[in-house]
Protein backbone atom coordinates (compact mmCIF):
# COMPACT_ATOMS: atom_id res chain seq x y z
CA UNK A 1 0.00 0.00 0.00
CA UNK A 2 1.04 3.14 -0.71
CA UNK A 3 1.43 6.46 1.59
CA UNK A 4 0.23 9.40 1.37
CA UNK A 5 1.33 12.45 3.46
CA UNK A 6 -1.56 14.97 4.64
CA UNK A 7 -0.19 17.96 3.99
CA UNK A 8 -3.66 19.68 4.44
CA UNK A 9 -4.24 18.09 7.78
CA UNK A 10 -5.79 20.56 10.16
CA UNK A 11 -4.95 19.69 14.05
CA UNK A 12 -8.37 21.22 14.94
CA UNK A 13 -10.35 19.32 12.66
CA UNK A 14 -8.78 16.11 14.33
CA UNK A 15 -10.67 13.41 16.77
CA UNK A 16 -9.38 12.05 19.64
CA UNK A 17 -8.61 8.43 18.20
CA UNK A 18 -7.06 10.48 15.40
CA UNK A 19 -4.60 12.00 17.90
CA UNK A 20 -4.68 8.77 19.83
CA UNK A 21 -3.59 7.02 16.24
CA UNK A 22 -0.95 9.87 15.66
CA UNK A 23 1.27 9.75 18.88
CA UNK A 24 0.82 5.50 19.26
CA UNK A 25 2.79 5.62 15.53
CA UNK A 26 4.78 8.10 16.91
CA UNK A 27 5.93 6.46 20.13
CA UNK A 28 6.36 3.36 18.32
CA UNK A 29 5.39 -0.36 19.18
CA UNK A 30 6.62 -1.08 22.57
CA UNK A 31 4.46 1.35 23.80
CA UNK A 32 1.42 0.16 21.35
CA UNK A 33 1.12 -3.49 22.55
CA UNK A 34 -0.04 -2.76 26.34
CA UNK A 35 -2.28 -0.32 24.84
CA UNK A 36 -3.91 -2.44 22.51
CA UNK A 37 -4.35 -5.29 25.02
CA UNK A 38 -7.07 -4.10 27.01
CA UNK A 39 -8.95 -2.96 23.72
CA UNK A 40 -11.52 -5.58 22.29
CA UNK A 41 -10.90 -6.68 18.66
CA UNK A 42 -13.75 -4.40 16.77
CA UNK A 43 -11.40 -1.10 18.67
CA UNK A 44 -8.10 -2.69 17.85
CA UNK A 45 -9.40 -3.11 14.35
CA UNK A 46 -10.43 0.40 14.01
CA UNK A 47 -7.24 2.12 15.84
CA UNK A 48 -4.51 0.12 13.67
CA UNK A 49 -6.53 1.56 10.29
CA UNK A 50 -6.54 5.07 11.83
CA UNK A 51 -2.97 4.31 12.47
CA UNK A 52 -2.16 3.50 8.78
CA UNK A 53 -3.70 6.16 7.42
CA UNK A 54 -1.86 8.75 9.86
CA UNK A 55 1.43 7.49 9.34
CA UNK A 56 3.06 9.92 7.41
CA UNK A 57 1.83 13.45 9.02
CA UNK A 58 3.11 16.89 9.21
CA UNK A 59 5.92 17.40 11.95
CA UNK A 60 3.78 20.51 13.36
CA UNK A 61 0.48 17.95 13.25
CA UNK A 62 2.82 15.91 15.73
CA UNK A 63 4.19 18.81 17.46
CA UNK A 64 0.95 19.50 19.00
CA UNK A 65 -0.43 16.16 19.56
CA UNK A 66 2.75 15.47 21.62
CA UNK A 67 2.48 18.92 23.44
CA UNK A 68 -1.31 18.38 24.31
CA UNK A 69 -0.26 14.48 25.51
CA UNK A 70 2.68 16.33 27.97
CA UNK A 71 0.15 18.68 29.02
CA UNK A 72 -2.80 15.90 30.14
CA UNK A 73 0.15 13.62 31.70
CA UNK A 74 1.38 16.66 33.29
CA UNK A 75 -1.98 17.45 35.30
CA UNK A 76 -2.42 13.62 36.69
Amino acid sequence: MKLFKLDNLKYEELKGIEKAAILLNYLGPEMLRPLLAGLDDADVRKLLNIMFKYRVVPVHITKKVLEEYYEVISES
